[in-house]
């Protein structure tokens, strides 16, 4: 969960400064994680509603809040 976190904290700081530093000069930032292989997902829904929609809806937010669509 650490490094959950950890990971998290720097590309949402990543991306806020990026955007902060470009003022309104963008319009899209791509977010994306790799959850899957060739089979099947590799976590369950419920465990990605617990892990990881809290932390993209922060994200998404932030990216909404400097103009952009994420």
């Amino acid at each position: 969960m650490e490094i959950l976190e950890a990971r998290f904290n720097f590309y949402y700081e990543l991306h806020r400064r990026a955007l902060e530093a470009a003022g309104d000069l963008v319009d899209i930032v791509h977010v994306g994680e790799d959850l899957g292989n060739q089979r099947a997902p590799m976590i369950g829904p419920e465990m990605f509603e617990r892990l990881f929609a809290p932390k993209l809806e922060s994200s998404s937010s932030m990216v909404h809040s400097h103009g952009a669509k994420p």
